[in-house]
């Protein structure tokens, strides 16, 4: 719902003023929303730098091969370029390829250019304010009440093992152990993830001010315990 809302925000706003184009605005607020604030704001960064690197290779290419399928191949191949020294993989190679073309349009017109680079500016202007209230919180806090919630789960399984043993002088039918192990790896599987969204928090207050960097380390030793 997010992600459709920022996409026709976009576009809404784009087609307000025809400095704008409406459409890459859409696209662009759509192929930017991510999950986090500090993703978004990665993404955002990523497609505005990749579509100054890559229309400026294409209209250089365009000046000497005119409007031709090869200077579409030469921008979208310097897309997968600029993704490679980006370190943004494949995925990301593709949203700014198709951003790329989308900027570029029929003509390889300046004007029409820079109107499309301002759309791609817009949509990730309104991507940004459309991820800050996906998820509520910072990425760093909600890992640690995660955890701490994955914590309070292995104290209560632990204390039933510990009930079933006394009581039963450490025989517990087979189908209780099973329980147990269950409940065990499914916390397990949880705080995996959980530590994957810790160290993902402090790769992201780089780009987030809403990330203390030294909050999100100490976040990642508790969750490491």
């Amino acid at each position: 719902l997010l992600s459709a809302l920022a996409a026709a925000i976009a576009y809404g706003l784009g087609s307000l003023t025809p400095q704008v184009s409406a459409v890459v605005a859409g696209v662009a607020a759509l192929i930017t929303v991510r999950p986090t604030f500090h993703a978004s704001m990665q993404e955002a960064l990523r497609q505005v730098l990749g579509v100054i690197l890559g229309a400026s290779f294409a209209l250089l290419s365009a000046q000497l091969l005119g409007l031709t399928a090869l200077a579409i191949f030469l921008a979208v191949a310097a897309c997968y370029a600029t993704a490679s020294l980006l370190k943004i993989g494949e995925e990301g190679a593709v949203a700014l390829g198709v951003t790329v073309i989308l900027v570029l349009g029929p003509q390889f017109d300046t004007q029409a250019i820079e109107t499309r680079l301002l759309g791609v500016i817009l949509g990730g202007v309104v991507a940004l304010a459309v991820s800050y209230f996906i998820r509520p919180g910072t990425p760093h806090g909600r890992a640690l009440a995660d955890v701490m919630t994955r914590g309070e789960r292995i104290s209560r399984l632990l204390t039933d093992v510990g009930r079933a043993l006394a009581a039963s002088r450490g025989q517990v039918p087979a189908a209780d152990a099973k329980i147990w192990l269950a409940e065990a790896e499914a916390v397990l599987r949880d705080i995996v993830e959980i530590r994957h969204a810790a160290t993902d928090a402090v790769d992201g207050s780089r780009w987030s001010p809403m990330i203390g960097r030294e909050e999100a380390e100490a976040v990642l030793a508790q969750v490491s315990i």
